[in-house]
């Protein structure tokens, strides 16, 4: 599964953002090594926040991604 995941990541050319709490153990470390394995990534860790984003959390994940849209263009 893993060999899987690492091809199509490999194959992947498009933009990635990929944002990660500070807190998050749901996916430690997969999101930076999955942010340095696509082609195209930004990585963003948000201080304090856990898997899910609220409150200030929330407001910079949001923050981060119409900032990214923007930057890549779609925005």
């Amino acid at each position: 599964m893993a060999e899987q995941s690492n091809n199509e990541i490999n194959a992947y050319d498009k933009p990635v953002l990929i944002l990660q709490g500070e807190q998050d153990k749901n996916v430690e470390p997969y999101a930076e090594r999955a942010a340095e394995a696509y082609k195209d990534a930004e990585y963003h860790l948000i201080k304090g926040a856990g898997h899910g984003f609220s409150g200030a959390n929330f407001e910079e994940a949001f923050s981060c991604i119409e900032g990214y849209l923007t930057r890549i263009g779609i925005r």
